[in-house]
């Protein structure tokens, strides 16, 4: 399994810990994620290890572990949507 994305950073924010990340058009996205750092850090090391997405961060939501995946926000999930469905005959 591999990642979409490059070059993630989790970073303590807090309480919570904030990602950085170039998503997969090689843009640079950021989110702050109501999870503790040390949670994030095994949950990546996890990940990196082979576990799936949802094993490694069961504390995070479908779109958390999105961004993580692709980088993309609920809002561009939204747009992509909306611009397939406009394509249909």
């Amino acid at each position: 399994m591999s990642l979409l994305i490059t070059n993630i950073r989790i970073l303590r924010e807090g309480y919570r810990t904030r990602v950085q990340l170039l998503d997969m058009h090689k843009q640079e996205k950021e989110r702050i994620l109501d999870a503790d750092f040390d949670s994030m850090n095994d949950g990546f090391n996890a990940y990196q290890n082979g576990s799936l997405i949802q094993s490694a961060f069961p504390f995070l939501s479908n779109s958390e572990r999105e961004f993580i995946l692709t980088g993309l926000t609920d809002e561009e999930w939204e747009e992509m949507i909306k611009d397939v469905e406009g394509d249909k005959v």
